[in-house]
């Protein structure tokens, strides 16, 4: 029709091509969003929401996997490529144990008694092949999670014989010990290899045996009280939310009484892929792992092989020198013993808080003095990590320096490594961004920044899409970013609560398709059943409060100055004394700003049992 119209000039045949185009347009956007929805639709029926999923990482800007990687001046974008110039940078990182006597060296700290013995049993793998997850990729085994699954109890036994042999002779199979990278990519320019880490896939038999001997380990570890209690990651009862809760209250406190706090962020250099296997080994004897245990674990990081895999073309196999497996079940927890005596030299008021390889260093400023003492500590953590193989990253370590009232700020130039920590106003420490003057106005503005962008991805996306689809994906996607870690951080300034109310109530029309200027927003939130976001913080803020209140998680009353009041009360029997305060930072922070909407629950609220319950409750509870 485009031919003859260009051919024979006449208005005739340009409206019929006009039309018709027009239409066909039409006809395959509508095929386009039928085909969408048939896809979201099965989801929502079937249970299983990974279509769903599939769908909107396929959307996603940051899907591109690897992009083309520079390497010495030069572009390459094929598979091939691309997987052995990422297979080098990692390879690169990797560190050896040259020096006999760094093998021998010992962390501070007390004799630990040994782990005592276990035994694996029939039943205990046979629980723990049920609970794969069939959908799962296999590892180079090729061992399908399925079959593992549907056969448990067919295989069971074996296995059992299996890993006791391999437990009791130390030998680890070679396949075991394979693993394929998945380069994720981090942050910086893309086309840099060395902004990619590597993720592991290992065989999931191996990851049986590894879950055995890890828990194994970790009760050993808590039965003697061994890992730090300023470590939260990768532990039961910890999170960032704890960390954080913790860490914040105790700057804030300081901050109420006009104490200036000088915070250190430091950031390790491939802090899982240097860890020297032989003094990790030395220290996981002197916390008191078992010889057996300990053989099996040298022989499994020992001789371990790697192929980076980028769309589909696999690199060619190389050794694996150091670190400790990421992706693997067993590597957390060896890092958690390998960076456990890091604060051992510190000295005394300086405050350490770790989650896995994140560090963050403070301490109160009162005199010149104070700060001397932090660039000591600053050096014993430096002297720590070279003798123990690990090294910072001084270009991103920083210096947050917290105001102290009317008081003019002390300066002090620290340095690590020899170089000059950069002094900022903001930094951002497991996800939330730390202001100067400890208010979240910054942080806000990120969050905001954020929810406004995934709600935009969703809007462009989504179009055609049914309403569960557009709830799912606003409660799923922005809301949960919307209240990460939301409890620290909830604003008292009415602006920044507009502004984060703001996003809720464009997705609320954008769900329900209802942009008409008479029709009310409100309304539309009560349709949908959403509540508005600060009444949810304040929801998420009393729970994590019920969880420190009755140890659920693991912050220790005092760490947050939560003082039981002995005075009855005709409210409730779980009365907390609220700290005084004098700036209004330190009012509006989480736990000072919580206790009086604590203090007025019912008992038959708070004793709910479970955070679950108890915020079944709370919607329900009327003061």
């Amino acid at each position: 029709m485009f031919n003859r119209a260009r051919k024979s000039g006449q208005d005739q045949h340009w409206e019929q091509y006009k039309a018709f185009a027009s239409d066909l347009k039409k006809q395959l956007r509508q095929a386009h969003w039928r085909h969408i929805n048939n896809i979201l639709l099965e989801a929502e029926n079937n249970d299983n929401p990974k279509p769903f999923w599939n769908y909107i990482k396929s959307q996603s800007q940051d899907n591109v996997g690897v992009a083309p990687l520079k390497h010495q001046g030069r572009l390459f974008s094929s598979a091939q490529d691309r997987a052995k110039i990422l297979s080098q940078q990692f390879k690169s990182v990797f560190t050896r144990d040259h020096d006999s006597a760094d093998r021998h060296t010992a962390p501070l700290g007390p004799n630990y008694p040994s782990m005592a013995p276990f035994t694996i049993t029939e039943e205990g793998v046979l629980k723990l092949l049920k609970a794969i997850n069939p959908t799962k990729a296999s590892g180079p085994d090729c061992i399908p999670c399925r079959l593992l699954k549907e056969l448990a109890e067919e295989i069971a036994a074996a296995l059992t014989f299996i890993f006791r042999q391999s437990l009791h002779t130390g030998q680890v199979p070679l396949q075991w010990k394979e693993q394929w990278i998945t380069p994720i990519y981090k942050k910086g320019a893309k086309g840099e290899a060395a902004n990619y880490r590597p993720v592991s896939l290992t065989c999931v038999t191996s990851k049986l045996l590894e879950h055995i001997i890890c828990t194994q380990i970790r009760a050993h570890l808590d039965t003697y009280g061994i890992l730090s209690i300023f470590q939260h990651g990768f532990r039961a009862k910890h999170s960032c939310e704890t960390q954080l809760a913790i860490t914040m209250h105790d700057i804030m406190r300081l901050n109420d009484h006009s104490t200036q706090v000088d915070i250190a962020i430091l950031d390790f250099s491939k802090a899982f892929d240097v860890v020297p296997h032989d003094r990790l080994l030395n220290k996981l004897k002197f916390y008191g792992v078992s010889a057996e245990v300990h053989h099996w674990i040298r022989n499994f990081l020992s001789g371990r092989s790697q192929r980076v895999i980028v769309d589909g073309a696999k690199s060619e196999e190389e050794s694996v020198d150091s670190g400790v497996p990421q992706g693997t079940v067993l590597g957390p927890l060896l890092f958690l013993l390998f960076i456990n005596d890091i604060e051992s030299n510190l000295n005394t008021g300086t405050s350490i808080r770790l989650f896995a390889d994140d560090c963050l260093l403070y301490r109160p400023i009162h005199t010149i003095r104070d700060q001397v003492l932090l660039q000591q500590d600053l050096a014993s953590l430096q002297a720590w990590s070279i003798t123990w193989g690990m090294k910072f990253n001084p270009t991103k370590c920083n210096i947050l320096r917290t105001r102290s009232g009317l008081r003019g700020t002390m300066n002090y130039f620290y340095e690590l490594h020899n170089v000059i920590l950069e002094e900022v106003s903001t930094a951002k420490y497991l996800g939330v961004w730390i202001s100067n003057d400890l208010s979240w106005t910054h942080h806000v503005d990120y969050v905001a920044k954020k929810g406004n962008q995934k709600l935009g991805f969703l809007r462009r996306n989504l179009r055609g899409a049914p309403l569960a689809s557009r709830r799912l994906a606003y409660t799923s996607l922005v809301r949960s970013g919307l209240e990460y870690a939301a409890p620290i951080w909830d604003p008292h300034k009415l602006k920044d609560r507009v502004k984060l109310e703001k996003i809720q109530r464009k997705a609320a029309r954008w769900v329900k398709s209802s942009y008409s200027p008479h029709t009310s927003v409100t309304a539309i939130l009560q349709d949908l059943g959403w509540s508005e976001l600060e009444e949810r913080r304040r929801v998420l803020r009393l729970a994590l409060l019920y969880n420190i209140y009755f140890g659920k998680v693991q912050v220790k009353h005092s760490e947050v100055d939560l003082t039981l009041n002995s005075r009855p009360s005709r409210i409730n029997s779980y009365q907390i004394r609220r700290p005084r305060s004098k700036t209004l930072v330190y009012s509006n922070s989480f736990v000072l700003r919580t206790i009086p909407e604590w203090n007025a629950l019912s008992d038959n609220t708070i004793s709910a049992g479970s955070a679950t319950t108890f915020k079944s409750r709370l919607a329900a509870f009327k003061p």
